[in-house]
């Protein structure tokens, strides 16, 4: 795995003058790992795929976790016509190394809208927070959105109203485990919650000097 990671950032490395204004580089991030998940990055930091948007029971979900703030970020986002509700107000990190670091259950803080450097992800409702009980009952609202490129999932073409939670957290201790989120009640039926395992990893990318 290594020779390979070498091999790639030295060829980036011998293209980087043909790469007007761009410079070559490698860095480390945590990366939740859920399947039938669509995956964006970041425009000025790498492209990293770092945030996971994926369909959970008749609304979506989506979680990153961010090493610059210190924090998993947790979106409930639910379409219109449908109601959803976190049983529990905790989720639970069951790092894969459980001899030496135990599980934690951390609290879920309800949190406004960030701007993700990423256009081109369906993150675009009205933001609830300071308006809304985010443990009660989340209402769901959608409106279309048109993603700026090409063919796309279905699961892009809206835009749902959009929870966000945060979970402070030191990302530097996370490496590989799994992120157990609560159980939550979806138009009155009451599901678990996904188990989003989450791993090291590496990218390597051309990144922007304008940035």
């Amino acid at each position: 795995m290594i020779h390979r990671i070498v091999f790639r950032v030295g060829l980036l490395v011998l293209l980087a003058p043909a790469l007007s204004g761009c410079v070559p580089w490698a860095s480390s991030y945590v990366r939740v790992e859920v399947e039938n998940a669509r995956y964006f990055g970041e425009l000025c930091y790498g492209e990293k795929p770092k945030l996971a948007f994926f369909p959970f029971n008749g609304i979506f979900l989506s979680a990153l976790i961010d090493d610059r703030a210190d924090v998993i970020n947790i979106g409930v986002h639910v379409p219109q016509g449908t109601t959803a509700q976190l049983m529990q107000r905790t989720l639970t990190i069951r790092p894969r190394d459980s001899a030496a670091k135990p599980p934690m259950t951390l609290l879920l803080e309800p949190a406004s809208h960030i701007r993700y450097t990423s256009f081109s992800m369906p993150f675009h409702s009205s933001d609830p927070f300071d308006h809304e009980d985010f443990f009660g009952v989340l209402v769901g609202a959608t409106k279309p959105f048109k993603p700026p490129y090409g063919n796309v999932p279905e699961m892009l073409k809206l835009a749902a109203k959009w929870y966000r939670f945060t979970v402070p957290v030191e990302v530097r201790r996370l490496d590989n485990g799994v992120i157990e989120l609560p159980a939550m009640k979806i138009n009155g039926v009451e599901f678990e919650g996904p188990k989003i395992r989450y791993k090291d990893a590496i990218s390597i990318y051309v990144a922007s000097m304008n940035c």
